[in-house]
């Protein structure tokens, strides 16, 4: 955790004029590694939310500390998300049953930062097409019965889609969004024990835009 502070107020300080490769560097670690590196990865994410992206982190502080959660989050959009997004859908791919606590991790990192990336990173056919299959069959169209990760796992994949759906968005973009994720398609299919709980989450009221 002490580490995982430290590489997030370096970021902080420093990312990306005097360390333009911060997170290229953290993810160059990801190749062929073990549970403890993947936890450290997740846990730096965290830590740079914490430190410097989450609306706890800039509330508590000053005008400056608030630009700085912009510039950050301005330089890290066009320098590493889509490449952040991809190392998140590889871990998960090979998490979801083998390691669930390592696909909890990887689905609370999601659901931290997927209110400020381009929505189109996780809003697209192969990303929601893995969240919904550990939902379970009744998630997707066609979706084969097979082994279903664990309540937890799938907790924290709704709290990914939760997060989706109150991501902040002008009242048109909105009404798209939650046409893409075919909420009320996939309510339909689950079994009628399971419809109420899905339909507070398509029915929750949206998030007006800052």
């Amino acid at each position: 955790n002490k580490f995982a502070q430290c590489f997030a107020l370096t970021v902080k300080n420093d990312y990306p004029e005097c360390w333009p490769r911060a997170f290229q560097d953290l993810m160059a670690v990801l190749n062929g590694a073990g549970p403890p590196v993947i936890d450290m990865f997740l846990r730096i994410l965290d830590a740079v939310d914490e430190e410097i992206i989450s609306d706890s982190a800039t509330g508590r502080r000053e005008a400056r500390d608030v630009k700085r959660s912009r510039d950050v989050k301005d330089a890290m959009r066009v320098d590493c998300v889509g490449t952040l997004v991809e190392a998140w859908y590889h871990l998960l791919s090979a998490s979801m049953l083998a390691a669930p606590d390592i696909a909890v991790g990887v689905l609370k990192v999601i659901a931290k930062y997927v209110g400020w990336i381009d929505i189109g990173h996780v809003v697209n056919e192969r990303f929601l097409g893995l969240l919904f299959q550990a939902l379970g069959p009744g998630a997707a169209p066609g979706a084969p019965a097979g082994p279903v990760p664990t309540e937890k796992v799938r907790t924290h994949v709704v709290e990914v889609i939760h997060e989706i759906v109150h991501k902040k968005a002008a009242p048109p973009a909105k009404l798209q969004l939650l046409h893409s994720l075919g909420l009320l398609a996939m309510i339909a299919r689950f079994p009628t024990s399971t419809a109420p709980a899905a339909v507070a989450l398509a029915t929750s009221p949206p998030t007006a835009p800052m």
